[in-house]
């Protein structure tokens, strides 16, 4: 027999051999890596700092105003020496940086700066093999500073419209009278003043800032020369193509170019022809162009320029979710052809594959394996009837989930719509839509689970629901996916289509279909975005205030009390909801255990072990409305902060609504804005409600199960449910992390 002492002695040496394998491996690479000293011969710099410099001002805004450049600290640290560049340090470039300086503080207003000069300290020596290092320092004096003593727009004067949109801009301009002078401020003020003009049918304006600078007297004039021109209009518009084109496209393009000839000539249009061409996603590269070469012609004609692009695009991804009880890792997959076969007829499939799997289990035992999910589904559309103002689609859905982690079910859905684009942001779509959902198995637990969401006489684990939906939505965002200004509104309604479901047949079952689903749902999501600047001189608006105000409401024809469907009910709570609350949690629910084995008689199972899995059914309601107002603050450009507050309201039926329905909560949250969208991070805090306590019922548990659901980050586990009703909390605080702004 082998001894198990020796079989892991063996074990630990092979392991140490292998670390010791890696070292020697990791030696040699570095080896044959150079470090950041040796590769620069000379001196490298290792701080660059200013002494004397101007209130307001930091060494870092005086090392981009010169030429000479400090390592970073990995220059300096290892193992980051092997792959960072050094700077070294250039006498010559140096002494002209003190004349950089000096134009630098002039264009700040500081005219009797004087540069005293550089101190370059040494830190280490230089040998053979390795640059020395260096420490440098500038000594300034600034002196007074100069102010705009005149600002004179007096070219515009008297031009009526002219001089009221001069009045206009000038009131937000980040320079006036009495400020300190800073001669990039006044230029942008210039610029400012001009794209003002050229969005006002004044294409030809062009606007140059005079300074006359008196140092004596600390004071500069600044005389803003506007040439307006001609006031004009659009011209004749050119749609032409670089590549392989047919008519087809090419109408197309021009289709999409939302410019009539004859309008009022507006620089932010041809711009938003640009992007709109861009969204078709056909084209590679869009120019959109005036041709102001005669200044004196008042119809300005305008180029449009297209190359094609790749119409066909495959993407796979895949990610993972936890919502504390199950782990859901997910592959997906992905297919866009916007030319399919050619024609302009577009196609986008979609399938995905995951697993569910529970990590955690109300036993604490450890977790089981829940089952497959995924879906797969595709859309086909033809976007370009009516000149592009018209689209027909369809698509058809399959899916396998499983319902609030614990309950396998799958289904299909299919529609059928047409959508009509009233104006360039505004679409109107109608059409009929079609679901099918059933539980997997035909236990009782799914029946129960179906009586329990469909109400009335549901008495089958199926159901089906054909309707008739129509929506209208306004969309006049900046940025979809991190708007800061504009607005959003959608309007919708769908009318429910009855037909009969009818029961599983059972052995000895003999009864009529069951009644249908007769009911009108409207559903409304108004959205608010405003910028702001906290001072004049911001070259950006980093304040955003976001509003949002949402609700959905059911009316059944044949009275309150008829039933309505489980899935077109309303929830509340989660990442783009109400974020102090988690997923679906707003409002009362329902806990329903199953036992693998069946269950437990007597309750306690004799101290045996047994498994159960509760199932936790949020109720839903006829009402739902949300308001939520949100500060966003962009620190840089990549990381911004926000703070929101919210109110929510969720009734059973309109008829039983009260104000204990109401529910509050607050929140702090971070953002770091990538490509795909901000990555964003949400902190929420509420009080505790009714529903954090326990669930209206219990259904098919045993006194010594009958556990309520955890509802925040202090109740993940067993004994923290189990303890609730003792602690009796005042105050939840719940965390998300999801892509993209809550709404």
């Amino acid at each position: 027999m082998t001894d198990p002492t020796h079989w892991a002695r063996g074990r630990s040496l092979t392991a140490n051999g292998l670390w010791v394998q890696f070292a020697l491996c990791l030696l040699l690479v570095l080896g044959g890596c150079t470090g950041a000293r040796k590769q620069v011969r000379g001196d490298v710099v290792r701080k660059l700092q200013f002494e004397g410099r101007a209130e307001g001002t930091s060494d870092g805004d005086h090392r981009s105003a010169i030429s000479q450049k400090k390592s970073s600290w990995g220059a300096f640290v290892w193992p980051f020496t092997y792959w960072v560049q050094a700077e070294s340090l250039a006498p010559g470039t140096l002494r002209k940086d003190g004349q950089r300086l000096r134009i630098w503080y002039a264009e700040q207003g500081y005219f009797d700066m004087r540069f005293l000069g550089w101190e370059v300290r040494r830190i280490k020596k230089a040998t053979d093999d390795k640059a020395g290092v260096v420490d440098i320092r500038g000594y300034l004096e600034p002196g007074p500073r100069s102010s705009v003593r005149h600002m004179d727009y007096s070219s515009l004067e008297g031009t009526g419209a002219i001089e009221l949109l001069m009045r206009n801009v000038t009131r937000t301009a980040p320079i006036r009278a009495g400020d300190p002078f800073d001669a990039g401020l006044v230029r942008r003020t210039a610029k400012m003043l001009e794209e003002a003009l050229r969005e006002n049918t004044f294409a030809y304006a062009s606007v140059v800032p005079l300074m006359d600078a008196y140092p004596e007297e600390q004071a500069v004039d600044v005389q803003i020369e506007a040439d307006v021109g001609v006031s004009a209009t659009i011209g004749p518009i050119t749609v032409s193509g670089e590549g392989t084109y047919d008519d087809k496209l090419l109408r197309v393009a021009a289709d999409e170019v939302y410019l009539e000839e004859g309008e009022a000539y507006s620089l932010s249009r041809m711009r938003q022809a640009q992007q709109d061409l861009f969204r078709m996603q056909l084209f590679s590269v869009v120019s959109v162009s005036p041709d102001l070469s005669d200044p004196t012609r008042t119809a300005v004609p305008v180029n449009v320029e297209i190359q094609p692009g790749r119409t066909k695009r495959l993407r796979a991804g895949g990610a993972v979710t936890f919502d504390t009880y199950n782990l859901v890792p997910r592959g997906t997959i992905e297919y866009r052809d916007l030319r399919l076969g050619h024609s302009l007829v577009q196609l986008d499939a979609r399938a995905s594959v995951g697993a569910i799997i529970g990590v955690t289990s109300d036993t604490d035992l450890g977790g089981d394996w829940a089952g497959l999910v995924g879906d797969v589904g595709m859309r086909v559309r033809y976007p370009f009837l009516a000149k592009n103002r018209l689209a027909i689609s369809s698509s058809a859905k399959a899916f396998q989930e499983v319902q609030y982690g614990n309950i396998p079910y799958w289904g299909y859905s299919v529609d059928a719509l047409l959508a009509w684009r009233i104006a360039r942001k505004i679409q109107f779509t109608s059409g009929p839509v079609f679901d099918f959902f059933s539980y997997r198995g035909d236990s009782g637990l799914e029946r129960e689970l179906a009586a329990i969401q469909f109400q009335g006489d549901f008495n089958s684990t199926a159901y089906n629901l054909l309707g008739w939906v129509a929506g209208i939505v306004a969309d006049f965002r900046d940025d979809p996916l991190s708007p800061s200004r504009g607005t959003y509104v959608l309007g919708g309604v769908k009318q429910s289509i009855p037909i009969p479901t009818v029961p599983e047949r059972e052995a000895g079952w003999d009864g009529d279909p069951v009644e249908p689903f007769l009911y009108t749902r409207f559903r409304v999501d108004a959205r608010a975005y405003k910028s702001f600047r906290l001072n004049r001189k911001q070259r950006r608006l980093p304040l955003t205030l976001a509003g949002l105000g949402r609700g959905t409401i059911l009316v059944p024809w044949e009275g309150a009390d008829s039933s309505l469907p489980y899935p077109d009910l309303g929830f509340a709570g989660g990442t783009t909801s109400l974020r102090s609350f988690r997923n679906n949690q707003v409002g009362p629910y329902d806990c329903v255990c199953a036992y693998e084995r069946g269950r437990p008689s007597p309750p306690h199972n004799n101290g045996e072990f047994y498994d159960v899995d509760r199932t936790y059914l949020p109720r839903g309601g006829a009402l739902v409305i949300e308001a939520i107002g949100e500060a966003r603050y962009a620190v840089t450009n990549s990381l911004s902060v926000a703070l929101f507050g919210e109110m929510g309201l969720l009734s059973s039926r309109v008829r039983e609504t009260s104000a204990d329905d109401l529910r509050f909560g607050a929140g702090v949250g971070g953002r770091i804005h990538t490509p795909v969208g901000p990555v964003r991070l949400d902190l929420g805090f509420r009080p505790t409600y009714p529903e954090d306590f326990g669930p209206e019922r219990y259904i098919g548990c045993n006194t010594i199960d009958q556990i309520p659901r955890g509802y925040d980050l202090t109740t993940p586990s067993l004994r923290a449910r189990q303890r609730i009703a003792e602690r009796n909390p005042v105050m939840a605080v719940n965390f998300f992390l999801a892509i993209g702004e809550a709404f």
